[in-house]
């Protein structure tokens, strides 16, 4: 079996949540099944994280781009296309195809887009669905939005959980972050984009209320709509923006933190407290969405629309050492759950079931 895998999320120097699902799937599927072959497809050859890529650059803009491969796919000699970088196709591709769905927050939170954004994903987003012959959904709360308010058939939708590094795991030495200027276990962390679901502004002033001495650590690459952000953290003080932070860097970060606070609206999964937990930081996290299903019993989780839920949660840990010795040791247990190996093994038994499908 030949599987065509659009990369165009790996073509940034800084990988976010998109490019790493993409890199691990190829390479975990590469040593997992050898006598299957994941050919990545790119639109430059600067592109240099795999030998053997498919350089497709037509002159059509980003957002036709995925449209383009599906039209072309059976020039490029491969049994299954797979749209796994989260752009959106509006026809039926030439050849089997596999959509990776990530979240359908234009669906349910609009109000947490830009409007040219939500006027692209309208149009298009039912349609990229609809088009492929499976969906590989990264959670159950996505596949549930796309079966209830898209009509996608739920046996068209496998579910398979992303999985984390093994290179997140608890760090003991502290050189990575005096170079932040940072005291161990002196400050609360979040990682992530800066946009309106996150909920950022409500992290940082309840952090004001509860423990005003206690710097509150952003790590982001950057975002969108970040007026709020910019005005709760001029008016509240104690906020540290480090931008982005690499995967190398991170887990020290995770590590010597006293707590990842994450109460964000929607999530198609969750990867940071998924990468705080097999720290062993201490996670508080919001109770809805996708986010009770990366973190089980294995962190505090609050309504997000409840300030006072998220002070009392902080001012708990915050006060009690024990309960975050308990939450870290929860955490390092449940995040061993979530493997790419797994997760390459749930993608590449839907790319079995198209492939049996059109045998």
């Amino acid at each position: 079996m030949k599987v065509g895998v659009s990369c165009e999320s790996l073509s940034t120097r800084n990988l976010v949540g998109i490019g790493n699902t993409t890199l691990n799937l190829i390479q975990r599927c590469r040593v997992l099944f050898p006598n299957d072959e994941m050919v990545p497809i790119a639109k430059t050859e600067k592109f240099d994280r795999f030998h053997n890529t498919e350089i497709v650059n037509p002159p059509v803009p980003k957002s036709l781009y995925q449209s383009y491969l599906s039209l072309t796919a059976k020039h490029l000699n491969v049994d299954i296309l797979h749209n796994s970088c989260g752009w959106l196709n509006m026809v039926k591709p030439t050849v089997p195809s596999v959509v990776t769905l990530y979240d359908l927050i234009p669906y349910t939170h609009p109000q947490y887009l830009t409007p040219p954004m939500q006027i692209y994903w309208k149009l298009c987003a039912r349609k990229n669905l609809e088009v492929a012959d499976h969906v590989v959904s990264i959670s159950q709360a996505s596949k549930d939005v796309a079966v209830q308010q898209c009509g996608i058939p739920e046996e068209k939708i496998t579910v398979a959980y992303p999985g984390v590094d093994e290179r997140f795991r608890p760090v003991d030495e502290t050189t990575i972050i005096d170079l932040y200027k940072l005291l161990p276990h002196r400050y609360v962390l979040f990682v992530g984009s800066i946009d309106p679901r996150k909920n950022i502004p409500l992290i940082i002033r309840t952090m004001k209320k509860v423990a005003p001495d206690v710097p509150l650590v952003i790590a982001s690459g950057g975002g969108w709509m970040t007026e709020e952000v910019e005005t709760a953290s001029g008016e509240c003080g104690n906020v540290r923006f480090l931008g982005y932070v690499p995967d190398r860097i991170l887990p020290a970060l995770y590590s010597h933190a006293l707590m990842l606070v994450w109460p964000s609206v929607v999530e198609g999964f969750g990867l940071p407290p998924l990468e705080a937990m097999a720290c062993g930081c201490p996670v508080i996290t919001s109770n809805c969405s996708s986010l009770p299903e990366v973190v089980g019993d294995a962190a505090l989780t609050i309504n997000p629309g409840d300030s006072d839920q998220l002070s009392e949660a902080i001012a708990m840990l915050m006060g009690d050492r024990g309960l975050r010795h308990e939450l870290g040791r929860r955490g390092l247990s449940r995040a061993k759950q979530f493997t790419w190996d797994r997760f390459a093994t749930g993608v590449h038994a839907a790319y079995e079931q198209v492939a049996e499908c059109v045998s």
